[in-house]
């Protein structure tokens, strides 16, 4: 029997609850580290038992087997709809890739129930091919980032949202590691082009694939994080190779991969990093999603973006929380978090997305750094919480700052305030309104799971 956590509880039986009033198209959100996939096998499992077909829709090879373990280790059954695996129709659940059952649309058995990992993939033509085919299907989306990566919404797709628990209460009660940030003066983006909402690649990877930026990321590593495991985001494939072979070629053992590797360089690569023959693997957007290393202690940003899906997609892979990793590292050499603020910070998320900012106005400054020591803080630190100690003063000034120096991403000091707030909210009312002032999409959803984890505590306590 599939055992859920009381914040999985809550999405379930809200979905259910909509399933109950007809409602076919429903996006869960929830952050990394807060265990969907199980959410989906416990799901799949019941509808297995009373007799509908289902599919789990994923798009890459790595997440067809992470997500095979998952569903065996819950025990739900499975065959698999995707390029040679089998495919036992006399199974209820099956695992699918989605480039290849888009191609055997009309060969397999017609589903009651679809859902789709990593959800804001369904502006793509091969996605919404599916749920287009089975309109009378019901249609579940899972995101730790529901928008599409140039920040459009997915209301298209889906009619409802469940919000889950934000990343700092996963954090607060041990379901997700903690992070630290360290960031440079981002290269200036002045001049490169916009593709789809992003920054062009090409431009990009002119920027970045440079033998100084490369050999800053080197130094910083062994200066910060020195043996940590790690999974380095590049700008482009040449670039990606070329940062494992200087990583490699200082020491630090380095493999690159990409989306036309084959499988089984691909499922080499990860053995080699959890087994720490190597220390790192290089790539571009292929690890960005899904993937589970429990071993990874840091992420080296490479690729600057505009995309706030795709950062804390990324910036998340190292979240999953292990003995002994207090918590994970992250080198943000592409400017990325200094742009969109920590991948740990509250979002509310809409299936209408996000408005896009007026042409020429300012975004709003998301963190700001120290100019003594180069840490990078929330605009509401008036103390740099390192041990220069310098205080803010609050007013426009320009901060000159040694070029390659890391700046540290205070987390610390904005999450002790806000726990503090939480501490001193004793009672489910008190967490309704301090979730309404913090501008929250559903306090009291939140209120609820925050109360409910507090009652599981303190009964482990008497117990």
């Amino acid at each position: 029997m599939i055992q859920l956590r009381p914040f999985q509880e809550d999405i379930l039986n809200q979905a259910r609850t909509l399933i109950r009033r007809g409602e076919k198209r429903i996006l869960i959100q929830s952050p990394t580290r807060s265990g969907k996939t199980i959410l989906a096998a416990a799901m799949l499992g019941n509808s297995a038992s009373k007799g509908l077909r289902s599919w789990f829709i994923v798009h890459r090879r790595e997440l067809l087997r992470q997500s095979s373990a998952r569903f065996s280790t819950c025990d739900v059954k499975h065959s698999f709809i995707a390029a040679n695996e089998f495919y036992d129709h006399r199974r209820a659940v099956a695992i699918c890739g989605v480039g290849t059952l888009t191609r055997r649309l009309e060969k397999v058995d017609q589903p009651d129930i679809i859902i789709y990992d990593e959800c804001h993939h369904m502006a793509a033509s091969s996605w919404n091919s599916i749920q287009k085919r089975f309109p009378d299907a019901i249609h579940i989306g899972l995101s730790a980032t529901p928008e599409r990566l140039d920040g459009k919404g997915l209301d298209v797709y889906f009619d409802h949202l469940i919000l889950g628990p934000e990343p700092e209460w996963l954090i607060a009660n041990g379901y997700r590691a903690p992070c630290k940030i360290y960031a440079p003066n981002p290269v200036s983006m002045e001049g490169v082009a916009t593709s789809m909402g992003d920054y062009a690649k090409s431009d990009v990877q002119k920027k970045m694939d440079k033998r100084s930026i490369t050999g800053d990321a080197i130094g910083h590593y062994n200066k910060l994080c020195r043996g940590a495991q790690f999974v380095a985001f590049c700008a482009g494939i040449e670039h990606s190779k070329h940062v494992a072979e200087q990583f490699t070629a200082n020491g630090i053992p380095c493999l690159h991969v990409d989306g036309e590797s084959s499988d089984e360089e691909r499922a080499e690569a990860i053995r080699k990093l959890e087994s720490r023959e190597i220390l790192g693997v290089s790539n571009v957007d292929l690890y960005g999603e899904g993937i589970d290393l429990p071993s990874l202690q840091a992420v080296i940003l490479l690729n600057p973006t505009k995309s706030l899906t795709k950062y804390m997609q990324q910036a998340s892979r190292g979240a999953t929380p292990e003995e002994n990793k207090p918590y994970y590292v992250i080198l943000d050499h592409a400017g990325n978090s200094l742009r969109l603020g920590l991948p740990d910070d509250p979002i509310e998320w809409s299936l209408k997305g996000r408005e896009k900012a007026p042409k020429g106005s300012k975004a709003e400054v998301a963190t700001k750094s120290c100019p003594i020591c180069f840490a990078v803080v929330r605009p509401m630190v008036a103390k740099c919480p390192d041990p220069c100690g310098h205080v803010f003063i609050n007013k426009e000034r320009k901060v000159t700052v040694k070029e390659g120096e890391l700046q540290e991403v205070d987390v610390a000091a904005a999450r002790y305030k806000r726990l503090n707030e939480q501490r001193a909210a004793d009672t489910v009312e008190a967490l309704v309104a301090l979730g309404q002032a913090r501008g929250y999409k559903n306090p009291h959803a939140w209120a609820w799971q925050l109360n409910k984890a507090r009652e599981a505590k303190q009964a482990k306590r008497r117990g």
